[in-house]
């Protein structure tokens, strides 16, 4: 029986089983009943009559490839099948998108997957099974964390980067990385060569930086934040400046030098200069201070102008200590005309330019006061030579004389 309601109908031919129409049937609804069955389907034969079938008798004797299970179509085609094209060259070729929510190979697999919502969160799983939980790495895009793009491995193993079939970078499981190298012993470890415009750690820390223009304009920053114009100290080679090698202590405290942990030698910030350990201040306004003392094969010093040197011994109007004067002053005060004593050297030091223009002093004296004795030596030898001969000449005369009265005597007795 049929239950239909006609809209328009050019030629109509009413049956009890068939609907015959010699043109075009318009209908709202049309209920078949004859033979309904869940999940059969309508079939025609050559003359076009209708009737209910199964669905997996449909192509019973008809040459196909495609069969049903149940919900399931599926085909035992032994050759290739073509999306888009007509020769295709693998088990299914397609010429065009594959739009899937997931894609997985069977066994040991792959699977592209789409991750949560939005078509730009997807994930790619290698499976060391067929299982989809049981995934060992993954390729994943997630824009639920900021659009991060993550390459992950699960397992306890590292994850290796190969360039021309050998391995360039390992990322192990302790999330050490390695260039080079493939038992990297620290958060990275290079085996080579590092070149970079700039090298800089985070907060607190270190900055390997190019400075300005040429290769051999670099510089060595170490920060005291991670502002990084606030650097404390730098270590820089700037070619502007003849090539100079700085090493520079911005802060307030000294420039130190250390070995074996000890510090060995110190910068002040105002210039001064200490060797040794620092445990004493530069005193006055000396440049250096080396504890210990300095052994050394040569020192050379520069005097500032002629005045300090001792050459003004030599001038005409110069007062020169008679003997009896520095006896007298060093009977009294223990040592040398200005020349400072002991107690002063100790408590004061010396300088050694002035020191040395001293002892030349004291040299040059000496050699005045040994000319002095000279020109009296010499005196006296003039005299003393006078004096011979004066007494020669006397004895000369009274030898004269006593031969006169010698001859006189005998004389006297002969008579």
């Amino acid at each position: 029986m049929f239950y239909f309601k006609l809209t328009s109908i050019t030629v109509l031919l009413l049956c009890v089983h068939f609907i015959c129409a010699q043109s075009e049937i318009t209908t709202e609804k049309l209920i078949i009943t004859d033979g309904a069955t869940t999940n059969f389907v309508l079939k025609s034969d050559a003359i076009g009559n209708a009737s209910w079938a199964d669905p997996s008798t449909l192509f019973s004797g008809v040459s196909t490839n495609w069969s049903l299970s149940g919900n399931d179509i599926y085909n035992n085609n032994s050759g290739s099948i073509g999306i888009g094209t007509t020769s295709p060259t693998a088990p299914l070729d397609v010429i065009g998108t594959i739009r899937a929510n997931v894609i997985q190979t069977r066994g040991q697999s792959i699977q592209i997957n789409r991750l949560g919502t939005g078509d730009r969160n997807a994930f790619l799983d290698f499976h060391t099974t067929d299982a989809t939980t049981a995934m060992n790495a993954r390729i994943i895009r997630n824009a639920g964390e900021n659009g991060h793009f993550i390459f992950e491995n699960e397992g306890i193993g590292d994850m290796i980067f190969r360039v021309a079939d050998a391995n360039r970078m390992f990322l192990t499981d302790t999330g050490n990385f390695g260039i080079g190298i493939s038992t990297p012993q620290s958060r990275l470890h290079v085996n080579g060569e590092i070149r970079s415009g700039i090298i800089r750690t985070d907060d607190t820390g270190i900055e390997i930086n190019e400075f300005g223009s040429g290769d051999r304009n670099a510089i060595l920053d170490f920060h005291g934040s991670d502002e990084e114009s606030d650097f404390s100290a730098r270590v820089w080679r700037v070619a502007g400046e003849n090539g100079n090698f700085r090493i520079e202590n911005r802060g307030a405290g000294n420039l130190l030098f250390r070995t074996s942990n000890v510090n060995r030698a110190a910068i002040q910030p105002d210039g001064k200069f200490i060797v040794g350990p620092q445990t004493t201040a530069t005193p006055g306004n000396y440049n250096l201070y080396v504890v210990n003392g300095i052994l050394t094969e040569r020192v050379k010093i520069a005097t500032v102008g002629t005045s300090d040197w001792a050459d003004y011994v030599f001038e005409d109007d110069y007062k020169l200590h008679t003997l009896e004067e520095v006896a007298e002053f060093v009977k009294e005060h223990k040592h040398l005309p200005n020349v400072p004593s002991a107690t002063d050297v100790e408590k004061n030091g010396y300088e050694l330019q002035q020191m040395d223009s001293k002892l030349l002093e004291k040299i040059e004296e000496l050699y005045l006061l040994t000319i002095e004795l000279n020109e009296e030596k010499n005196d006296l030898k003039k005299e003393n030579d006078l004096l011979k001969k004066s007494i020669q000449e006397s004895n000369k005369i009274h030898q004269q004389t006593l031969q006169t009265i010698m001859s006189r005597l005998d004389k006297l007795e002969n008579k």
